[in-house]
């Protein structure tokens, strides 16, 4: 199924293994990678944002799906085209121009911020992100089973239900086209697979531990909320003893939490996106005998 959000955490950590070649620093200013593109000139604090505020939320950019302009572009798209498909700089040109907070200074989730955060890989690189990303970190490990969403139609999909309704027409694909979800999440996956890559990550298989205690340390802290944060592609819980990420894409919800002192990683998936509380499903699991 596709897994949502969780690949944030496989862009994460394919971002400090660009840090450990020396490709990227975390305290890169974005825009010496995308400093002369047009589209990024126009974000709110583009001349402060630094790799890490994309990583970990806090560079106060907003997010696209709930803007009247990417609404009315997906209304025109679906009628025009039979499907909604956006390329990423489209999806970051639909963020409001106004910055939510100083830079560092706050969280807000926006898969917009992790759009920007694909083309300074690229730009950094001169390589396409999935290329990476599967060189880097799928084949190394042996991650088999999960697919890139480099297409419209999807291999060896299940069948996704939105309010009842099956989410893949005959043809297989969408309504709303896999392929523009890109470094936002990106990856069609297993629950084995999101398991066995945890377990690749926190044994220091993909990046030094250094990194991952860097991924788990860092982001914004709100002093109310001081049980939790967002580090780098990851959510965190009690000090780092917990951790994880969920995904939402039409038609599926997926959630992978480790925790620590066990060594123990859970991840689940359903093929409907309804109201389901996916990390009430893990915590019980957890709580077996």
């Amino acid at each position: 199924m596709p897994g949502g959000s969780t690949g944030k955490t496989f862009v994460a950590a394919l971002t400090m293994l660009l840090v450990e070649d020396g490709v990227l620093s975390v305290d890169d200013p974005a825009s010496k990678w995308l400093g002369g593109e047009g589209w990024f000139k126009r974000l709110p604090n583009d001349d402060e944002i630094l790799v890490r505020h994309l990583l970990s939320h806090s560079s106060g950019l907003g997010d696209y799906p709930y803007t009247m302009r990417y609404r009315m572009g997906s209304v025109f798209r679906a009628i025009r085209h039979g499907g909604i498909r956006f390329d990423p700089e489209e999806l970051i040109r639909f963020i409001d121009r106004k910055a939510l907070y100083p830079v560092g200074r706050g969280y807000a989730y926006t898969d917009a911020g992790y759009l920007v955060l694909g083309r300074v890989i690229e730009a950094a690189t001169g390589r396409t992100y999935y290329d990476l990303v599967r060189e880097r970190i799928l084949e190394p490990q042996g991650l088999d089973q999960i697919g890139l969403q480099d297409r419209s139609v999807l291999p060896n999909i299940t069948p996704g239900y939105m309010m009842g309704a099956r989410n893949l027409r005959k043809d297989g694909t969408m309504k709303i086209d896999p392929s523009s979800e890109w470094t936002g999440g990106g990856l069609t996956t297993n629950p084995t697979m999101l398991v066995e890559f945890y377990g690749a990550l926190t044994e220091g298989r993909i990046v030094k531990p250094e990194s991952l205690a860097l991924m788990l340390e860092s982001g914004w802290q709100n002093p109310a909320t001081p049980d939790w944060h967002y580090g780098f592609g990851l959510f965190v819980y009690d000090d780092g003893e917990t951790f994880g990420h969920g995904g939402l894409w039409p038609g599926y919800r997926t959630h992978v939490t480790h925790y620590a002192s066990s060594g123990t990683t859970i991840a689940v998936q359903t093929n409907r996106d309804g109201r389901l509380d996916m990390q009430s499903v893990v915590t019980r699991i957890a709580e077996l005998p």
